[in-house]
C-alpha cells in the first residue's frame, strides 16, 4: 500500500494542520471579540475528530494515537513553555511580594 515514510509524513502533516486550524479559530475568536468562543470551538473540533476516528475504528485508531503523540510533543516542547512564559511575564513582583502577602502566605501554610 503506502510506504512507512509516506505514512510518517501524513502523520506530521495532520499534526501541523491541526495546529494551524486551532490557531486560526482562536485568532478568529479574538478578532470578533469572542475569545472564549474560539477556545470552545477548538475544544469541540478536537472532540468531534477524536469521536469520529474512534467510531470508525481500525486504522483510524492508529492515526488518532499518532496525532495525539504529535500534538503531545508540540505541547511539551513549544506550547507549554510559551504559555508559562507569557503568564510569568504578566506577574509584577512588587505587587505580589508586599507586606500584605506574608500573613496570607503563613495562613496558607498553617491551614
Amino acid at each position: 500500500k503506502y510506504t512507512q515514510a509516506h505514512l510518517q509524513y501524513l502523520k506530521w502533516m495532520a499534526t501541523i494542520i491541526t495546529c494551524i486550524v486551532g490557531h486560526a479559530v482562536l485568532f478568529l475568536g479574538y478578532e470578533i471579540d469572542m475569545a472564549g468562543g474560539g477556545i470552545v470551538a477548538v475544544t469541540m473540533v478536537g472532540f468531534a475528530v477524536s469521536h469520529s476516528w474512534t467510531k470508525l475504528g481500525g486504522e483510524w485508531l492508529d492515526t488518532k494515537k499518532d496525532l495525539g503523540l504529535g500534538l503531545g510533543a508540540v505541547w511539551d516542547l513549544a506550547a507549554m513553555p510559551y504559555l508559562f512564559a507569557i503568564a510569568g511575564s504578566k506577574v509584577v513582583l512588587s505587587k505580589v511580594f508586599n507586606r500584605d502577602m506574608f500573613p496570607k502566605a503563613l495562613l496558607v501554610f498553617v491551614i
